[in-house]
């Protein structure tokens, strides 16, 4: 009688709630913050009433910048927070059905989350406001990615710290977030795959006069921080070092310890492979052909993995790329397993062979491991957004118009592969 009554109640509540959010929509009110407050506060207490875990999305932007920082009460430049505060909605893009994705505010994500509401599962966005209501039965937190910053951020908002890295856990993850992490699996890699075209080489240096011998030997280089973000951090050397790369060097030196240096190649291809490290496993997730502008990213291709390895196959064979799929998972497993739990990507590009001259010699080199990225990245949306047919074909960009960043998904230009 009573769990008769209890789901009376709770049918005529969804009916009114249903009936309500019509007469909003007739209104045109709907995106007023008292009516979305309402209704996204029902809708998650409907949506989890038989569902164990409750998980919160966050897209923290600023990952990279604050892992840099290395400080619990970080502030993120402009552009990272105005970045995260127009596209705080995109973890709704691989959320699944009733998990929660914290934004800044719940009008416009709810406004700009509409172009893509038959993409989603029936995830919920909540404001700080409204996650205060539920912060007690959050069970699992995953954001972009973890860092010192972001943890005390939840923390202020009252979540609990035992469904948070622990201290050692947040320094190991930082740790592997160093550019210097990836140099000995690169060298695994390029001298343990059984192919003649694969290049790529990087030293990490804490002595400023270091740099120029290497500068004399392989002419062009890239200095790069251990810590940065896609884009910054970078500094390109053309055959000499001039002083303002040197005072970059030094400065550089002096905060985070050391410098990245690798040769510059004159790539003709980004593209990169998504992964997801599990306690027992990684797992490779897809391909992501990406876009750059000055190393900051710009666009994915949204498409099969048929065609992705399709137009990979121009530069590189299949089965070599196979091959070192199966290697990646198994030697990024020895290096992260136990210390990582969570979206990846490792990005690579594809190089052409400028001595032609001699016998037997690639028309392109593969250069499998240009940046670690333990977070998840934009390919991982991508590949979201590529289940869906009608989208195939399209490029997902980010668009800054001067004030506002937009997530556009546009069909391509014949020079796009």
């Amino acid at each position: 009688m009573y769990i008769y009554s209890f789901y009376l109640i709770i049918l005529r509540a969804k009916v009114l709630l249903f009936s309500f959010i019509c007469k909003l929509y007739i209104t045109k009110k709907c995106f007023k913050k008292e009516y979305i407050l309402l209704i996204t506060f029902f809708s998650i207490i409907f949506a989890h009433q038989y569902k164990a875990k409750m998980i919160l999305h966050i897209f923290n932007p600023e990952h990279d910048l604050a892992l840099a920082n290395n400080t619990k009460h970080f502030i993120a430049p402009h552009a990272a927070r105005q970045l995260k505060a127009d596209l705080g909605f995109l973890p709704a893009l691989w959320a699944e059905d009733g998990d929660l994705i914290l934004v800044n505010n719940l009008a416009s994500a709810t406004k700009h989350l509409q172009r893509f509401t038959k993409f989603i599962k029936r995830c919920h966005l909540v404001s700080e406001e409204l996650l205060a209501a539920i912060k007690s039965d959050i069970t699992e937190i995953r954001p972009w990615g973890w860092n010192e910053s972001l943890k005390q951020e939840l923390l202020n908002m009252g979540l609990s710290e035992k469904i948070m890295p622990t201290e050692q856990q947040l320094f190991a993850l930082r740790q592997m977030s160093n550019r210097q992490f990836a140099q000995p699996i690169l060298y695994e890699l390029y001298h343990g795959l059984p192919y003649n075209n694969i290049i790529g080489r990087t030293a990490y240096l804490s002595d400023p006069k270091e740099i120029s011998p290497i500068i004399k030997i392989v002419k062009k280089a890239i200095l790069k921080a251990p810590w940065s973000s896609s884009g910054r951090g970078i500094r390109y050397i053309d055959e000499r070092l001039d002083s303002h790369a040197l005072n970059w060097a030094h400065n550089t030196m002096r905060r985070q310890c050391g410098v990245m240096i690798e040769p510059f190649y004159h790539k003709i291809k980004d593209f990169g492979m998504e992964f997801f490290s599990y306690a027992d496993k990684v797992v490779y997730q897809g391909l992501s052909l990406f876009q750059t502008t000055n190393g900051a990213y710009t666009g994915s291709l949204l498409q099969t993995e048929t065609e992705k390895l399709s137009i990979i196959s121009q530069y590189i064979d299949i089965q070599q790329l196979t091959y070192i799929t199966l290697k990646l998972e198994e030697v990024l497993f020895k290096h992260i397993k136990g210390r990582y739990v969570g979206a990846f990507g490792v990005d690579m590009m594809i190089v052409p062979n400028d001595n032609k001259e001699q016998p037997n010699q690639p028309k392109f080199f593969l250069h499998p491991m240009v940046e670690i990225n333990l977070r998840r990245t934009m390919g991982h949306a991508a590949l979201a957004l590529s289940h869906h047919k009608e989208l195939r074909g399209r490029i997902m960009r980010i668009e800054y118009d001067g004030s506002h960043y937009h997530l556009h998904l546009k069909k391509p230009s014949k020079t796009t592969e």
